[in-house]
């Protein structure tokens, strides 16, 4: 976002003419309301000082279409002396259109700390430090944090924990307390930390399955876990470990979960190609860690063959039974997850796709069938076909929810995002994008090529999906 961007922004009409729209901060200041400004310490440096420093200290600003925002004291005199009531929201002057800003316009802004030394990563200096008062906001503590779970799994405002959910929660927040401290010396260990919406997370999962304590963790932490060195993973296994059992409980490894668990062939296959590349062996060396890589991976894939023969015949029917896909009265079941299919306005938006049951997809369906009850948002994540836009259509297909799709690359902008170009009658016609539609009308939202969007479109879609508000070009913002 430029430093311009939060005054105004630059728009087409149908004939192709420029058009200035006031930005909601602009707006707020113009009738009185309060702006919010969120993620300040995403800005460029030096463009919130620059943009709002006039606004901020002296209730003035130019804007980028050549108008003025002047301040109430200076708007009294100005009317005064052009005979105009103090009351006029505006008058113009030389081709200049003045606005008084309103006495009651305040700004809020919310930001993080900096976490980086560099010069860049330092929002927070002497010019920003001139337009605010600060607050800062300390993490809740422990005890408050042990209330807001309980409320999640009981329900009601004063619900209170049993004893197997108390530990849970109690091992929790003595991990959250150690990883924060562990962090300090391993940024790596920053996306692990235990968040409040993490925590919420975790029971909301315990409310619907109480004695599943390592599935609520292996589904919050195993995502990012798999992407650190090996070093960081044993630390987080560690403090995870020793936190459960200092509140009582015995919690397995993350590491040992199958999703991210690596196999002992990779391992021996990443030490042949290490010593490769540093010469920290000789030749004679390399092959033989080479040949002793792919021996393992035969023997286990052999291993693995004869396991999926042995549970072909001993455990498919019972397989078939506890994963079985059924819609009847109007719920959705696979396995021992529930959930209730939609009514569909348009039915053609409901997508069709050929399917088939294989166990490994049916349970894939059933984990993420929990988490559309629980009322999540989905990320699936996974190499080139293995079916993740079979397993959402397949999803979508037997709740009966529409879908609206959009594909995003790393030449999408937020504009592109929000708004849909389309030729009618030979002129461009801007309508609503895919994602608008599906905010408005209650769809599901498909994204595809998520992790090839940029970053300022990664934002929009994390407000979204986390506070469940969208600015559109217009201003309009649906909630």
């Amino acid at each position: 976002m430029l430093a311009r961007d939060l005054l105004q922004r630059r728009t087409t009409d149908q004939k192709g003419n420029t058009e200035w729209h006031d930005s909601p901060l602009v707006n707020a200041a113009v009738h009185g309301e309060l702006a919010v400004l969120d993620g300040v310490h995403r800005l460029a440096a030096g463009s919130l000082s620059a943009a709002l420093g006039p606004l901020l200290s002296d209730r003035e600003a130019a804007l980028p279409d050549g108008s003025r925002l002047v301040s109430p004291g200076r708007w009294a005199k100005l009317c005064a002396d052009r005979g105009l009531p103090a009351e006029s929201p505006f008058f113009e002057e030389a081709g200049v259109r003045f606005r008084r800003v309103h006495p009651n316009f305040r700004c809020l802004a919310t930001g993080e700390p900096s976490t980086g030394s560099g010069a860049a990563s330092l929002w927070l200096d002497d010019e920003v430090t001139c337009l605010f008062q600060f607050q800062t906001v300390s993490p809740l503590p422990p005890e408050e944090q042990l209330v807001l779970a309980a409320r999640a799994v009981s329900g009601s405002s004063g619900g209170k924990t049993t004893g197997g959910t108390e530990k849970v929660f109690s091992g929790l927040l003595a991990y959250g307390e150690k990883l924060r401290r562990a962090a300090c010396d391993d940024p790596s260990l920053e996306a692990l930390r235990l968040s409040v919406r993490a925590l919420l997370r975790i029971a909301g999962y315990l409310k619907r399955k109480p004695d599943d304590v390592e599935g609520s963790l292996n589904r919050t932490f195993s995502a990012c876990l798999r992407f650190l060195p090996a070093s960081s993973q044993e630390a987080v296994d560690r403090i995870l470990i020793e936190s459960f059992r200092t509140a009582g409980l015995v919690v397995r490894s993350l590491r040992r979960c199958s999703a991210t668990a690596p196999s002992e062939a990779e391992s021996k296959e990443n030490v042949a190609i290490q010593a490769r590349m540093f010469g920290g062996f000789g030749g004679e060396e390399v092959d033989d860690a080479r040949n002793r890589a792919d021996e393992d991976r035969q023997d286990q894939r052999a291993q693995r063959l004869e396991q999926l023969k042995r549970k072909a015949l001993t455990g498919a029917a019972a397989l078939s039974v506890i994963f079985e896909t059924t819609v009847k009265e109007g719920v959705l079941r696979i396995g021992d997850v529930s959930c209730p299919v939609r009514r569909p306005l348009r039915p053609e938006l409901v997508p069709d796709v050929s399917f088939v049951n294989i166990p490994q997809h049916v349970e894939v369906l059933r984990d993420m069938l929990l988490d559309w009850s629980l009322g999540h948002h989905l990320l699936l994540v996974g190499n080139q076909g293995v079916g993740k836009n079979k397993l959402t259509d397949r999803l979508l297909h037997l709740l009966r929810c529409e879908r609206e799709y959009i594909q995003l690359h790393r030449d999408t902008t937020v504009q592109s995002l929000t708004l849909a170009p389309s030729l009618k009658a030979g002129v461009v016609v801007w309508e609503d994008s895919p994602l608008v539609r599906a905010v408005c009308h209650g769809r599901c939202l498909v994204v595809d090529e998520a992790d090839k969007a940029p970053l300022e479109v990664v934002c929009v879609l994390k407000a979204l999906c986390d506070d469940g508000e969208l600015v559109l070009p217009d201003g309009f913002a649906p909630r």
